[in-house]
């Protein structure tokens, strides 16, 4: 099978708690269906190294990939002018991974554009998601999780009996415009409801506690259960108009709660395209043996409930239901085991890599 000599082009802090902005580029230089250089243009140190890519002007490679990165909340090539210039005029193949589907979408739009990508990387599996793609773009769309684990530093470490932790979580609250504020609502109805169990959770919303990717495998396993949702949102939009509706009638209504914000912009929305898909999250506790209580959802195909996770309705009417299966050894054991056996076949590095490598070989 061909090797495919790739640029692979992110943008990562060394204190960064988001472990795909350098998975994605680690699992493609070990990998060995791909012969990859990289370049990390966060740091400021880049410039040595830019300048040796930069003399080889991209020759001799078959694929340029521009991860997740590079711009998920903002662009980062904007310091690198004489980069972005070389990478519009290569015809060497370019392919873009999009993350935060959510934001800026215009302006990720117009990127793509003026680097004329061959091929679009979405998370979304949605066939309406992958149209309005391909209209706009005109270009190969395909979609893969985002979710590269570490399975050297996500691996189980200790039994559920061992671990400390009964319960726990860690997420931001998500913005107004997503329609939903799920990760809040979960975690603080655990919070006010749990007592009656006397169970011991460590749960928090606030971004000040999120941790590194090491401190982060470390909580996990002294965790016998985490809490989570579906990432994303059920408004997937090109144009941000609603996004940008949302914010400006916040600016002008500061005062604003979620259920104004709900009623006024998403209750008569019309149809919906729903932009739901795994979380790096679900697949870091799986890896661990972590036992996932989770709001129903479709998680991609990938997590089925009671097999691959402990179910819970958005209304919270099974949440004592929920707790007698998490309470119930046997069933958790089964259901960690199935989890971690996922991570290890469909959703493991290498088959994600696989799967990319099929799709890049037409382009090349």
């Amino acid at each position: 099978m061909k090797k495919i000599k790739g640029l692979v082009i992110y943008a990562a802090d060394k204190e960064t708690t988001f472990s795909y902005q350098k998975e994605w580029a680690n699992q493609l230089s070990y990998n060995k269906l791909f012969d990859c250089t990289l370049l990390n243009i966060w740091p400021r140190d880049s410039y040595h190294k830019l300048k040796n890519i930069l003399t080889l002007k991209f020759r001799g490679f078959d694929a340029i990939l521009i991860m997740h990165s590079v711009f998920s909340n903002t662009n980062r090539l904007n310091k690198h002018p004489l980069l972005f210039d070389l990478l519009v005029a290569s015809t060497t193949p370019k392919i873009f991974f999009m993350a935060n589907e959510y934001k800026s979408m215009p302006l990720k739009m117009e990127f793509s554009k003026n680097l004329n990508i061959s091929m679009l990387v979405t998370q979304s599996y949605s066939k309406k998601v992958h149209s309005l793609y391909k209209n706009e773009l005109r270009c190969e769309i395909i979609g893969l999780p985002n979710a590269l684990v570490n399975t050297a530093l996500f691996e189980p470490h200790f039994k559920q009996n061992e671990r400390g932790i009964d319960i726990g979580y860690r997420s931001t609250s998500g913005p107004l415009y997503f329609g939903h504020q799920e990760r809040s609502t979960i975690a603080e109805y655990f919070i006010d409801n749990s007592i009656k169990y006397d169970l011991k959770l460590d749960v928090s919303t606030n971004d000040a506690n999120r941790f590194s990717s090491k401190k982060w495998a470390e909580f996990l396993n002294n965790c016998k259960a985490v809490l989570g949702t579906e990432s994303g949102y059920d408004y997937f939009e090109i144009t941000d108009k609603t996004r940008l509706a949302v914010n400006k009638f916040i600016a002008e209504n500061p005062s604003a709660n979620f259920e104004t914000v709900h009623k006024t912009f998403f209750e008569k929305y019309g149809a919906k395209i729903p932009m739901r898909v795994l979380s790096g999250r679900n697949v870091e506790a799986a890896a661990t043996k972590t036992l996932q209580i989770l709001f129903e959802g479709e998680y991609q195909g990938y997590l089925k409930p009671d097999i691959h996770y402990i179910p819970l309705k958005k209304d919270f009417s099974n949440f004592d239901e929920t707790i007698k299966k998490f309470q119930d050894i046997r069933l958790v054991t089964q259901i960690t085991n199935n989890a971690y056996d996922l991570v290890q076949s469909e959703l493991h590095p290498n088959r994600i890599i696989e799967n990319l490598h099929k799709h890049l070989l037409p382009l090349l």
